[in-house]
């Protein structure tokens, strides 16, 4: 794969209301190195809001997501495993909960795909069911 990478990211959200996803696609940086997968790209939530800068590492049956920006913090999905972290916002931390039911990583020349289902808890409370699918292509 080169270099310059589109990165497109689907998340849904279950058990909030309604159905609701977001979707994000952008330009980013590929590189592997000692068979991880490592992807960089920015994410800007609203127009005024400072940049989000991301760091994906794909590899071992696990992904693991590196956020910096308005809000930090550092998301591992690994299947049939409950990983905590520390979500850092301009108004205090919250403790997040990623309970990995599902995940699949396919790997191809020019292209990865990748799907994650999991449960999502804040300070110790349920708060939905979530997926995301992931796609990193090689641009022409």
């Amino acid at each position: 794969m080169t270099k310059d990478v589109l990165v497109s990211i689907v998340g849904y959200q279950f058990d909030v209301n309604e159905e609701e996803a977001t979707e994000l696609i952008t330009s980013g940086e590929y590189y592997k190195k000692k068979d991880k997968h490592y992807i960089l790209y920015e994410e800007h939530l609203m127009e005024d809001e400072e940049v989000t800068k991301n760091i994906m590492k794909i590899g071992d049956g696990k992904i693991e997501l590196v956020k910096r920006g308005a809000g930090n913090m550092t998301m591992l999905f690994e299947k049939d495993r409950i990983h905590t972290c520390a979500y850092q916002t301009p108004i205090g931390e919250l403790m997040v909960g990623i309970h990995t039911n599902q995940l699949s990583i396919e790997e191809k020349e020019e292209e990865i795909k990748a799907c994650i289902q999991y449960q999502l808890e804040v300070n110790g409370e349920h708060i939905s069911h979530c997926e995301i699918r992931i796609k990193i292509q090689q641009r022409n």
